[in-house]
């Protein structure tokens, strides 16, 4: 509905113009959060007079099959009766009820639901309907909880009217996250639900300050641009909570216009997944753990530290940043390089740490680390071990075609495999091995130098030579003594 409607269709209702205002701000309010919500309505029992578009596609129904049906429609067989029986008692003693359901969608498939069902009243007190808003939980990102205006303002006076926006309003603190700021940004309301995530009353305060300069940042090169537009913006953002502690949410930002059609504040809605931030980095920090682990499991095989898998890494994200590679892409090169000999593990001890020289046999049966490695990896769907499995199958190949195991040359050879292969032979050449001594670090680099074009990429052993202290550094902190 556009802005210039709302006059006319308030005009049967009052001539007030300051609750014409405050009407049309709530309007607005609803009708923003009306895009994200799965929502419905049903009568006092219990059938569907009501279903908004996300509520047809989290249930896989659509508005004609659920609305005249029963909301046990989409009722899971495996939810106990008893909850159903509380929900019921709860909502029509008045209160209102929160749990998680799961439920069925059309297809037979189970989803989860955080759901709010809470009465709706007449102006004499009785339950005219419950409306129901939903959050979906079974992805990793929790869905906004808005709730979706369903008032027919035409067909009731003004004093039903205000007594449902602010039911409306009362059932919106208990859901999303939500403050407003006015044009200098300084935050003039904040729900209970915001309140909560920011452990403090922040009225008062300007939003930088609630969000710190990484917002601000956000704030001036991007979502500043749209609102200026009178346009929402939509994104991810991460905030200081008054106790120190980090929260993340899913943000909406809604200019609200008068009924001129001016900007006269901001609202922000906010749906917190801390939670599932926090178990992605548990589950991110353990997958390194693991691979560091592993890794270093396969160099103490062959007596070697696990400072050398350390070392090769830090040295591996520091060719890959100068090489041109981004942030993202060097650190999961950083995680997955320890891998790079996890082949090791099925090679005979009396081979990896034999003092001497190698046969030609126990050569050819070393070398089969790489694709034992790769090999390993390679069935993986996870993205760093798929990582990890280039490095083991191609840090042996050199730039010339010499190499192992399958005489790759020049840019056939991942770069990801070129820049372990040099990280992996500047640290081994300057440790002690079972079959060889440290060599002199001028010794080191005048090999290094040698190998350009040969054993190594040109490119990456001038950036090698350009930070040339930055590596030396990195081996004097992750020295093995």
């Amino acid at each position: 509905m556009m802005f210039s409607d709302i006059d006319k269709l308030y005009e049967n209702i009052t001539t007030d113009e300051q609750t014409k205002d405050e009407l049309n701000r709530i309007f607005q309010f609803k009708y923003c959060m009306d895009k994200t919500v799965p929502f419905s309505t049903t009568d006092p029992s219990g059938i569907i007079t009501y279903a908004n578009k996300k509520f047809e596609e989290l249930s896989g129904y659509s508005k004609e099959e659920l609305v005249g049906s029963n909301h046990n429609i989409v009722r899971h067989p495996d939810m106990p009766k008893q909850v159903f029986a509380d929900l019921w008692s709860t909502i029509k003693s008045g209160k209102i009820w929160e749990g998680i359901v799961k439920n069925r969608k059309k297809d037979g498939n189970s989803y989860y639901v955080k759901a709010h069902v809470m009465p709706m009243f007449d102006r004499n007190g009785n339950i005219s309907e419950f409306i129901s808003y939903r959050e979906d939980v079974t992805v990793e990102e929790k869905r906004r909880e808005k709730l979706e205006g369903h008032i027919n303002l035409i067909s009731i006076d003004s004093m039903e009217t205000k007594a449902r926006l602010k039911q409306y309003e009362e059932a919106l603190d208990l859901s999303s996250a939500v403050f407003r700021f006015d044009m200098n940004m300084f935050v003039t309301y904040a729900n209970r639900s915001f309140k909560n995530l920011y452990k403090k009353d922040p009225v008062g305060k300007q939003i930088d300050s609630i969000f710190g300069l990484a917002f601000y940042k956000e704030y001036s090169k991007k979502f500043f641009k749209t609102l200026t537009k009178k346009k929402k913006w939509y994104g991810t953002t991460s905030g200081v909570a008054d106790d120190g502690e980090m929260f993340y949410t899913e943000t909406t930002i809604t200019p609200i216009l008068n009924t001129s059609g001016k900007v006269v504040e901001y609202m922000c809605t906010m749906n917190d997944f801390t939670e599932v931030m926090t178990a992605k980095q548990e589950i991110a920090d353990t997958q390194k753990d693991i691979i560091f682990t592993m890794g270093a499991l396969g160099e103490a095989r062959s007596q070697e530290t696990g400072n050398h898998v350390r070392r090769v890494a830090y040295y591996s994200k520091k060719l890959a940043l100068q090489y041109g590679i981004s942030e993202g892409n060097a650190e999961k090169l950083r995680m997955a390089s320890p891998m790079h000999d996890i082949g090791k593990i099925a090679i005979p001890d009396s081979i990896l740490n034999k003092p001497g020289k190698l046969t030609e046999e126990e050569f050819k049966l070393m070398k089969t680390h790489t694709t034992i490695g790769c090999d390993i990896l390679k069935s993986s769907n996870k993205e760093l071990l798929q990582i990890a499995s280039i490095i083991a199958g191609e840090h042996h190949e050199k730039f010339d075609g010499t190499g192992y195991p399958k005489g790759l040359k020049g840019n056939d050879i991942h770069i990801y495999g070129r820049i372990t292969a040099l990280a992996d032979v500047f640290d081994a050449l300057g440790s002690d091995r079972v079959y060889k001594k440290a060599w002199d670090m001028d010794k080191v680099l005048d090999f290094i130098q040698e190998q350009k074009g040969k054993h190594f990429d040109p490119k990456l052993v001038d950036i090698f030579f350009d930070n040339l202290d930055e590596f030396l550094a990195i081996k004097k902190q992750f020295s093995d003594i």
